[in-house]
């Protein structure tokens, strides 16, 4: 049996080049960005917001060049809600910013807040 090799392109365009539950990634080259969003919804506003999260979520994970993207609640405080992602480039990661999910989704649920999201971008080291 060989591995699974997945070259991934500059725009997050995986190739398969062989058939083995074993996978073996090759990056070559390619920025890991990590992206964690803290949204402080009202608590009122909780299951609005988290409905159109969920929805940001489920449409983001198609994108091409998405890692992972992946919805949070924290455990002491549910209306404080995190998204943690994951983008091969900063190039994808642009247009994941200009799409028209992210477009209508995203101020929507910063509509619900009460204060300004935090968003901080983590460039992968090791």
């Amino acid at each position: 049996m060989g591995d699974i090799i997945i070259d991934v392109d500059s725009k997050g365009v995986a190739e398969l080049t062989s058939a083995t539950p074993f996978f073996i990634i090759r990056a070559g080259g390619i920025i890991v960005l990590k992206i964690i969003a803290e949204f402080f919804v009202k608590p009122e506003s909780t299951d609005a917001a988290m409905k159109l999260a969920k929805e940001l979520v489920t449409k983001t994970q198609k994108e091409q060049g998405c890692i992972a993207y992946n919805l949070f609640a924290d455990n002491e405080n549910d209306s404080h809600i995190v998204i943690i992602e994951e983008w091969h480039s900063q190039e994808v990661l642009d247009m994941h910013s200009a799409s028209d999910h992210f477009l209508q989704l995203v101020p929507a649920i910063a509509a619900l807040c009460e204060k300004d999201p935090s968003v901080r971008t983590f460039t992968k080291i090791v």
